[in-house]
């Protein structure tokens, strides 16, 4: 079973959003937020596979609460515009929703969640942080690294990318 937990700031988007997961019971609501503030007191009692999270709310951003998500918990976007997507995505968002949400576009969503839960770390032999850690400043220091004295691709193998 998939726990997730809905925040958004519009009681209708709610439940519009609950009916929609209703058609997937591997799905399971684990708590419902109407703010930024509630979101918070629930993530630290309940540690949600997946938060949907709303980005414009009075009293906070969505952006702002991604602070307060545990680790290992993924975070789907549910907003109106599509103006944030960049800074979604950048801040490591699992996907991206435009209300009204598309039932189908949200059944992708719901795959990439599995896919997602299934090729989670079993926490059983250890600390997943640790691993994640270390992969996360190997990333870094190869991303930071000089390209060998290389500032530039040669136009024949950007053409390859």
């Amino acid at each position: 079973m998939i726990t997730e937990l809905l925040v958004d700031d519009e009681p209708r988007a709610n439940e519009v959003m609950r009916s929609l997961l209703a058609a997937h019971a591997e799905i399971e609501i684990v708590g419902v937020a109407g703010n930024v503030s509630e979101a918070r007191c629930l993530l630290e009692t309940k540690s949600p596979d997946v938060v949907f999270l709303d980005v414009d709310m009075p009293g906070g951003s969505g952006l702002a609460l991604l602070v307060s998500v545990p680790d290992g918990t993924q975070v789907v976007f549910v907003t109106a515009s599509e103006k944030h997507a960049v800074r979604a995505f950048a801040a490591a968002a699992l996907d991206y929703l435009v209300k009204p949400v598309d039932p189908d576009r949200l059944a992708d969503t719901v795959a990439r969640v599995h896919k997602q839960a299934a090729s989670k770390p079993d926490t059983a032999d250890g600390d997943p942080g640790e691993d994640a850690g270390a992969t996360m400043l190997a990333l870094d220091a190869a991303l930071s690294a000089p390209l060998a004295g290389k500032t530039t691709l040669p136009m024949e193998t950007v053409g390859d990318i």
